[in-house]
């Protein structure tokens, strides 16, 4: 579901941000808020597929069953269509404030090594700062993706928990650390995600932008030259 879920995220996002940049204005004291909203809005959309997606990995992952057909169609069969949607709340409460975080990071830090450098940022430097930007969205969600694979991966009696109730009992059993359980993990794993994904999604944004522009140009030239043909025509 990498490829799909990537893809709805992306294309939101694109989406959102040319759409609320019309309503919010393209001052750079302002664009902040379109990248957040526009970050929110993607996490939204993609939430719809990523939850059951999600609530299947965790549940092969956690060895309750062998493989991702088996889980679906046992959790599907025995507990019904909803419970691949029991998360959608804490799905909703991680993804959201992640993806406002690193979509802030990420254009903000891009801002900066553009003034510093009086330039684009260059690959290396994208790499970079892709990575900060995905290493501090984990560690400020990581509290959320904790109770988010809680609630996934409860069977039984405990199923019925509610996302309150979850997290209730990490805190009363675990205490504050239980929240951060996997941080260190987690925050490699995004630095790496985040430098990789955001260096790919600029290349094939400005792949994209050329391409249009290429486009455009050449649908420039062939009007001029269609009117030049005409011109010539009646002159004749």
């Amino acid at each position: 579901s990498s490829m799909p879920i990537s893809a709805i995220y992306t294309s939101s996002y694109e989406a959102s941000k040319h759409t609320l940049l019309k309503v919010i204005g393209e001052g750079e004291d302002r664009s902040w808020i379109t990248h957040c909203l526009a970050g929110a809005s993607a996490s939204v959309a993609t939430s719809f597929v990523y939850t059951p997606s999600e609530c299947i990995k965790n549940r092969v992952q956690a060895g309750i069953y062998t493989n991702s057909w088996s889980a679906l169609y046992q959790v599907v069969s025995k507990e019904g269509f909803g419970t691949l949607y029991r998360a959608w709340p804490a799905v909703l409460l991680r993804n959201v404030p992640q993806s406002i975080v690193k979509f802030f990071a990420y254009e903000q830090l891009k801002l900066a090594v553009s003034r510093y450098r009086g330039r684009d940022p260059d690959a290396k430097e994208m790499l970079a700062v892709g990575g900060v930007a995905g290493a501090s969205a984990a560690l400020f969600s990581t509290p959320f993706d904790v109770v988010k694979t809680r609630m996934q991966t409860q069977v039984g009696r405990r199923a019925q928990l509610s996302l309150n109730k979850t997290l209730r009992a990490i805190l009363v059993k675990e205490g504050f650390g239980g929240l951060y359980r996997g941080v260190l993990p987690r925050i490699f794993i995004y630095l790496s995600q985040g430098a990789i994904f955001f260096t790919t999604y600029e290349i094939l944004r400005t792949g994209m932008y050329k391409l249009e522009d290429l486009k455009e140009s050449r649908s420039s030239m062939l009007i001029k030259s269609s009117a030049s043909c005409q011109g010539g025509m009646t002159s004749n």
